[in-house]
């Protein structure tokens, strides 16, 4: 059954169906999204779920209230959201050459190295970079609207992200996504299966920063890793914006 007839049969039950006067004001939210993804499938086009709750404020008194009907829709209907034409709200920014935007659906700056960041708060302190390769962040664990993006890029990406569970994680789900995606970590990387290489097996760029007589940079690592630190902040705050930028650069440099 195409969607559109699956929800026109949905509304239709709806008003053919009696419903106890407590349930009516559920049963008009419902009807209110099921008209708008008609339209929208129709038009082909698409509504942010936070626009949805913005544009309908007394329908939706909050925002909970909207994505929770949509949610209750979802299940029912047994359709994603992204085919009833609504999108997440937007998170993710990419920073080039100096400019920094909001990821939403539209075109990848494609011609350059990607660098993906873990953190917003660091990837703000990398604008030197953003002249030469494209920057990512999805601020954490990244939505759909990022990792969409991020499947776009045709050209190598690495990540950078703290070294723990957490950190590693995260790049595994962009591991996932991208074409061509290697994460190089603060002490160590994922191996090509996903997997987070154990502490005393560091592979990668950051065995070959030790061994290739930069002492700037072992030396750096070294200190946080006696300090049991192993947060980007961390890199920050010990050594300054300007030499997470450098090192940066130079781990990209030595796996290019």
């Amino acid at each position: 059954m195409q969607i559109l007839d699956q929800l026109l049969l949905e509304m239709y039950s709806l008003v053919q169906n009696p419903f106890p006067l407590h349930k009516q004001i559920i049963i008009t939210r419902k009807l209110h999204i099921l008209t708008i993804s008609i339209i929208l499938i129709t038009n082909n086009d698409t509504m942010n779920i936070r626009a949805l709750y913005y544009q309908f404020p007394d329908i939706f008194p909050t925002q909970v209230i909207s994505n929770s009907i949509l949610r209750q829709l979802q299940i029912q209907l047994n359709i994603q959201k992204r085919f009833l034409n609504f999108t997440t709200s937007a998170k993710g920014l990419f920073m080039y050459k100096n400019k920094v935007e909001l990821i939403q659906e539209f075109s990848v700056p494609a011609d350059k190295i990607t660098i993906i960041i873990e953190k917003d708060t660091i990837f703000s302190k990398l604008g030197a970079l953003s002249n030469k390769y494209l920057l990512v962040t999805g601020k954490g664990f990244p939505d759909q609207l990022t990792l969409n993006f991020i499947a776009k890029i045709p050209q190598k990406s690495f990540g950078f992200c703290d070294f723990n569970a957490s950190g590693h994680d995260i790049m595994r789900i962009y591991c996932q996504h991208a074409r061509d995606f290697s994460c190089l970590g603060l002490f160590s990387s994922l191996n090509d299966t996903g997997q987070l290489e154990s502490e005393a097996k560091i592979t990668g760029v950051q065995k070959r920063l030790l061994g290739l007589h930069q002492q700037i940079w072992a030396g750096k690592l070294n200190t946080l890793r006696e300090q049991r630190k192993g947060e980007l902040d961390d890199f920050v705050r010990e050594y300054g914006e300007n030499t997470v930028s450098e090192f940066i650069a130079s781990a990209i440099r030595e796996v290019i």
